[in-house]
């Protein structure tokens, strides 16, 4: 029971962790502050991207955070892995349901 959700867990940890860098931001004007991360977005960069005007819309993902600050949210960080999680444990059950009905 242990390592089931030991391996839960952590499987939810990598997949939050390496959503930011996947996920995009459409700047339709100068912005000063992206939010990264799925499904809630909480990483924070804050950028000092000038686009032209004829750059526009741009689209911006995660950038280098020795350039840009960049700033943890740990209310949508807490709540990724939550939803994440239960995601991960629903689907697990499910599939150890069908396995059992498989052995029967």
């Amino acid at each position: 029971m242990r390592s089931k959700s030991r391996w839960i867990l952590l499987l939810t940890l990598i997949t939050v962790l390496v959503t930011p860098f996947f996920s995009r931001v459409t700047v339709e004007h100068e912005l000063p502050v992206t939010y990264l991360g799925l499904p809630f977005a909480f990483l924070e960069q804050h950028t000092t991207l000038t686009p032209l005007s004829e750059d526009l819309p741009l689209q911006i993902g995660f950038l280098d955070p020795r350039e840009h600050p960049t700033q943890l949210l740990w209310g949508p960080f807490l709540a990724d892995i939550a939803v994440v999680g239960a995601a991960y444990l629903g689907l697990w059950c499910l599939v150890g349901r069908m396995r059992q009905g498989r052995s029967s």
